[in-house]
């Protein structure tokens, strides 16, 4: 018998890409991708405008707002939110695409060696790795 939470991010999702996929329908949407092949080349037809609200989709998509239980689907419907966000509310020259991305999963062993990653103690802070090698006899 499946699992109750899959069915129910399954449903989910089936929802948001059905969203996202009658927006990557829409005219405006090829337009837009000829106009950034457009802008690759030498004769641009103008300036692309793209929107990036980096440290800010936090505020627009708090991930508290997820309702998906399953980490892999809920980084899905985190990309989906965010497609109809920026078609909502950012009017900017970034098409909508009808594809999901999966990430591919890498396990680096590091040759025996376990990294070691310090976080931020500020929310949405930056990391950074604690040296390995310190000392030459290391």
């Amino acid at each position: 018998m499946p699992d109750k939470n899959l069915i129910h991010d399954k449903s989910i999702l089936r929802e948001l890409a059905k969203q996202v996929a009658e927006i990557a329908a829409l005219p405006e949407q090829e337009e837009r991708k000829k106009l950034w092949t457009s802008h690759n080349t030498p004769r641009a037809e103008r300036p692309v405008v793209f929107v990036h609200p980096d440290g800010a989709w936090n505020e627009l998509l708090p991930y508290e707002s997820l309702v998906c239980e399953t980490p892999l689907l809920r980084e899905i419907e985190y990309d989906l939110k965010q497609r109809l966000i920026r078609h909502k509310y950012i009017p900017d020259d970034v098409p909508c695409h009808d594809d999901i991305n999966v990430q591919k999963v890498i396990h680096n062993s590091m040759w025996g060696v376990e990294p070691k990653r310090i976080n931020s103690k500020q929310a949405g802070g930056t990391w950074h790795h604690e040296p390995i090698i310190n000392e030459p006899s290391d």
